[in-house]
């Protein structure tokens, strides 16, 4: 293994109480990863017990104060004749122990893994909540089943290759969902000190652990950026996995050990955390959501935890009710507060105003339930959930039947020039659509077809027209291939479209299309941090250009096009590779055989 420093202050699991993990052997060699990059992590060490309080070593086999984990003595933070209370680790750090190495990389330049290293660079506690691990809508605090959710943030990722850096990995924030540990773990703790204890506190279940980050497209390679990250906004995620620790009892210090792959996002996310003041409205920039505190108290022993966090994520909810296309998770590190959340849906097709309603739930194993401790319409686009005393997931939907079927207008294959094959399909309208899927297999027999897209093809979710286009590199000369399209809901059901037939012929040309065409722009509207697609057929022999236009009919941006089909991809931006403004543009596709316009829109 390659020993490096790596600095890490994550706080990834319930220090004192995670599940023991003595007899796993950290020398293992992980599997094989399809992420751009994955790294195992070995030995961070976390420190600086002033977060949260979560228990008290109370238990009726030890000389207690009550023999209950889940209540707090007053008093001192260590009394003699009773257990310690336990609060949680702020901070995850590094020393000279600490080490990394990747063990699976799937970058375009890169040949082996060697040399690639991880650094996580000051991280800290952000947000906290209690939970019940095993049935997420009951009470924490039920012996056998407590856990937590924590988040950490303000901390930077850095990836090296020889020492050089090649990706910096801003606005990066990571959950962790802790079932808290058994008695027999607890036990092993301490086989001494701890030998009486009797009650099970959690169930000593898998830790799990994920979060997103940003590529500071300043201060990294491009080609490793475009690989790691999404293509729009550069926003890569976290999954963390076979979490296991070293600990001491009495608690000061924790070693953890983990793997995590970096793959990028299939959502727009915006992380922000703030530490608010009462009765201030606080509007998180690209988060549409303001909160309101009446009244707070600070969490801690002796710290005052203040700190929110929001990240308002733009994409399904996976919910089979209509809905706002983004959901938002909120955490704190407050003790105790009562406020007001105030949800911005501009742009939503939600129907009736007296339909509109506020879900929430604990985390995505639960249905969302809607909320209600009170809500307020505001006005056209806003409306709020009053008298909120806890965070979790939330999100605006509506009673209002707004559904619409997937209707699929056309789904075709064919073989381009490059002799991969290019899948295109158009619907007419789409409501409650978790995305697509691509199937493909060399039999006409969809029992036998894997999907070969790496995440749910993002869908547009309009009754209008749209456009989707999927580009299959990964198919050999002389072989014949059959694919299907499957649409996911909501709600877990899907249809399936298909199969369509295509022949990858060695050595000849691939047949082109007999006439010219341009289709919709999609998505359409789009934000101003996004990108919009339009699809160009052209005939054989014929080349053109496609141009953008603003409503004074100046020319914004210009793309040459030649035969065959091909797919425009624009960012905002002009030809000087400036932001253009929101508002109304014009999309022209000029030929020797067809002009066409379109239009489309840029939104905040």
């Amino acid at each position: 293994m390659r020993k490096t420093r790596t600095i890490l202050r994550l706080r990834v699991a319930f220090i004192l109480f995670l599940f023991l993990m003595s007899g796993v052997s950290l020398l293992a060699v992980p599997p094989l990863s399809t992420a751009p990059l994955a790294f195992q992590i070995t030995n961070l060490l976390s420190s600086d017990r002033t977060g949260p309080w979560t228990i008290d070593y109370d238990d009726p086999g030890l000389p207690t104060s009550d023999g209950n984990c889940f209540t707090f003595h007053g008093g001192a933070k260590y009394v003699p004749g009773y257990m310690y209370h336990d609060y949680a680790y702020r901070l995850f750090g590094a020393d000279a122990s600490t080490t990394s190495s990747c063990y699976a990389e799937n970058i375009s330049v890169l040949d082996g893994t060697a040399g690639i290293t991880s650094e996580f660079v000051n991280f800290e506690l952000i947000g906290f909540n209690k939970l019940n691990t095993l049935d997420a809508n009951a009470p924490w605090n039920i012996l056998g089943q407590a856990g937590d959710h924590r988040v950490y943030a303000n901390g930077q990722v850095i990836i090296k290759l020889d020492g050089e850096i090649k990706l910096t990995i801003i606005n990066t924030q990571i959950h962790v969902y802790t079932p808290y540990p058994t008695a027999a773990h607890i036990r092993a703790l301490n086989p001494v000190l701890l030998a009486g204890w009797q009650q099970n506190i959690g169930s000593g279940g898998e830790v799990t652990a994920w979060g997103y980050g940003t590529v500071d497209m300043t201060n990294s390679d491009a080609t490793w950026a475009a690989e790691v990250g999404d293509p729009v906004n550069h926003q890569v995620k976290y999954t963390l996995s076979d979490i296991s620790y070293n600990l001491q009892f009495p608690p000061s210090t924790a070693r953890y050990s983990y793997k995590v792959e970096l793959t990028p996002v299939t959502a727009p996310v915006n992380v922000v955390s703030f530490t608010p003041a009462q009765a201030v409205d606080y509007e998180p920039v690209g988060t549409d959501i303001k909160v309101n505190f009446s009244s707070l108290v600070p969490g801690g022993p002796g710290v005052n935890l203040s700190r929110v966090s929001v990240t308002c994520i733009f994409g399904p909810a996976n919910k089979a009710f209509a809905y706002a296309n983004k959901y938002w998770q909120l955490s704190t590190t407050l003790s105790s507060f009562t406020a007001t959340l105030t949800f911005d849906v501009a742009g939503e097709t939600l129907g009736d105003q007296v339909n509109w309603r506020i879900f929430h739930r604990v985390n995505s194993s639960v249905p969302w339930v809607e909320w209600t401790g009170g809500t307020t319409i505001i006005d056209a686009t806003h409306i709020r959930a009053d008298n909120v005393t806890s965070f979790s997931d939330w999100t605006v939907g509506t009673l209002d039947d707004v559904t619409l079927p997937v209707e699929m207008q056309s789904f075709t294959a064919v073989v381009n020039a490059q002799d991969f094959v290019s899948l295109k399909w158009i619907t007419g309208s789409e409501s409650n659509l978790s995305g697509y899927n691509v199937y493909r297999s060399q039999q006409d027999a969809f029992a036998s077809a894997s999907y070969i897209n790496e995440g749910l093809i993002t869908p547009t979710n309009t009754s209008t027209t749209s456009s989707y286009s999927y580009l299959d590199r990964e198919v050999e000369l002389n072989s014949s291939y059959y694919y299907w399209l499957e649409s996911v809901e909501m709600n877990g059901e899907s249809n399936l479209f298909g199969p369509v037939f295509v022949t990858v012929q060695g050595n000849i040309s691939p047949e082109l299309p007999q006439t010219s065409a341009m289709g919709s722009a999609y998505p359409n509207p789009f934000r101003s941090s996004g990108t919009t697609n339009v699809e160009v057929t052209l005939k054989e022999s014929e080349t053109g250009t496609v141009t953008i236009y603003n409503i004074l009919g100046q020319t914004v941006k210009t793309y040459p096009v030649s035969q065959g089909i091909q797919t425009i991809q624009w960012n905002g931006r002009n030809n000087e590779g400036k932001l253009c403004g929101t508002g109304l543009y014009f999309y022209k596709l000029s030929t020797p055989s067809l002009n066409k316009t379109g239009k489309m829109i840029i939104t905040k």
